[in-house]
């Protein structure tokens, strides 16, 4: 609950800051869905509806982590104090961003295959993987988040790797191949 209303009230201000008249139309639509705010609205609202994924909470921890270590660096700063523990803590958290942006990335990608073995064991609701797909979709389209794109071409390039390896028995290879080959269908054209 707490992610849905931090990530409302993080993409109302966003949309405060463009300055541009708040009508309901496809431009205003394009520009909500551009934005990371969105993105996690739709995450938090997808798994507060979902059956419990315990996985799904890490980006919400992560970005908490993120937005909490913003918060009290801008309000240490507006306050003219310097408090030692607070200060080593924000350090350590923003040497650590991109591992942590990272580490979201991951997590949103190898969330899709948990889905879809949750919704055939029965445990999930049938509409999820194609609501979440649609996430990974405006992640991976983001222009904000360079992370998805990588940690796909990541993965791309360990199971071209893997099945290339002769190690691998052929029927393994063939369908890992095949399995890449349908995610960059799936992927958005550049």
């Amino acid at each position: 609950m707490a992610s849905v209303g931090t990530s409302a009230l993080r993409l109302f201000e966003a949309i405060q800051t463009e300055n541009q008249p708040m009508g309901f139309n496809r431009a205003t639509l394009t520009s909500l869905l551009s934005k990371d705010s969105c993105h996690y609205l739709i995450f938090s609202v997808m798994f507060l509806s979902a059956s419990p994924v315990t996985i799904s909470i890490i980006p919400i921890l992560l970005f908490a982590v993120l937005h909490v270590s913003s918060f009290v660096t801008k309000f240490i700063q507006a306050c003219n104090v310097s408090i030692g523990f607070f200060k080593k803590l924000i350090d350590k958290v923003t040497s650590n961003q991109v591992f942590l942006l990272q580490v979201i990335a991951i997590n949103e990608v190898m969330l899709m295959p948990i889905i879809i073995i949750t919704v055939l064991t029965g445990g999930g609701n049938i509409f999820l993987p194609f609501v979440y797909y649609r996430f990974i979709f405006l992640r991976y389209s983001s222009a904000r988040n360079p992370y998805s794109k990588m940690v796909f071409m990541h993965l791309r390039m360990s199971v071209d790797q893997l099945a290339a390896n002769p190690k691998c028995p052929a029927m393994v290879g063939n369908l890992m191949l095949k399995m890449r080959d349908l995610v960059i269908r799936l992927c958005p054209q550049q």
